[in-house]
């Protein structure tokens, strides 16, 4: 695979934002109904390269609905030579507080 993935418990030991971006890859619909804090919106469909605004020096932590869409956006960014991480089971491993 490339990259690792995390369970969603994990999540606090990646929310320092100067290291890690959270990410959101599912539609902008679904992302503004409810996501985790912090997390930006970036459509599994938006990610072609080069993608600006993305900075290498920082590890991308990705989710969606369930785990799979996500798992393929992670390969795509590994694959340009970003650093990511996949959260397992997505926004339904989710225990925490949701932002809408």
């Amino acid at each position: 695979m490339g990259f690792d993935t995390i369970p969603a418990k994990d999540l606090k030991k990646y929310s320092d934002r100067s290291l890690y971006v959270l990410v959101d890859v599912r539609q902008p619909s679904q992302y503004w109904q409810e996501h985790i804090p912090g997390a930006i919106n970036i459509p599994y469909e938006s990610i072609v390269f080069p993608m600006s605004g993305l900075d290498r020096r920082k590890t991308y932590v990705l989710y969606c609905d369930r785990g799979a869409t996500s798992l393929l956006a992670a390969r795509k960014l590994h694959e340009a030579g970003y650093n990511v991480l996949s959260i397992i089971g997505g926004l339904g491993a989710y225990q925490g507080p949701l932002a809408r």
